[in-house]
């Protein structure tokens, strides 16, 4: 699971504190959020370390939050995946408080986050599963390699290799 660092955008009042505008937040997601599914998914996180403001904690570890993904782009084979996240609530089961939350920061190597919140997926051309199906695809299409480019699909669906989106790209034999 990803790691994320929220940035409130909006004061919200955590139980008996203000918690100011810009509290960042450390928060891990508890569902799956997909950019190629474009119904509106909603999802919830888990508050994974907690705000401590004048030595006192205000909000502990363990709070859940929900949200929902605002914007979601697939990833297309020329350009990477999209999600632009955001948090509307916080909760510790009994009490739930209204926030208005986005994403300012990730704790990942793969993904990158842009100025307004939006994180851009891996290049799809470098992963090792797309650049896989790239070269099975050159192969295929070759009429004396295809019967080659057959094979290598075959092992590479028997060792589950997925692309960017989790799916196996299917190469054509020619005739």
């Amino acid at each position: 699971m990803n790691r994320f660092v929220l940035l409130a955008l909006a004061a919200a009042p955590a139980f008996a504190v203000q918690v100011p505008t810009g509290t960042e937040l450390s928060v891990r997601l508890n569902d799956k959020v997909a950019s190629e599914v474009k119904t509106p998914q909603n999802f919830k996180a888990s508050l994974i370390a907690p705000v401590v403001m004048d030595g006192t904690v205000v909000l502990p570890a363990g709070l859940t939050l929900s949200g929902s993904v605002k914007q979601a782009r697939a990833a297309d084979g020329k350009e990477a995946a999209q999600l632009e996240l955001r948090f509307t609530s916080i909760t510790d089961g009994r009490v739930t408080i209204s926030m208005q939350a986005g994403v300012s920061g990730l704790e990942n190597a793969r993904e990158t986050l842009d100025d307004k919140g939006v994180i851009t997926g891996i290049d799809v051309a470098t992963s090792y599963g797309g650049r896989l199906s790239e070269g099975l695809s050159k192969l295929g299409a070759n009429e004396k390699l295809a019967g080659l480019a057959g094979v290598l699909q075959q092992a590479k669906q028997a060792l589950n290799i997925q692309d960017v989106n989790g799916t196996s790209t299917t190469i054509q034999e020619s005739s």
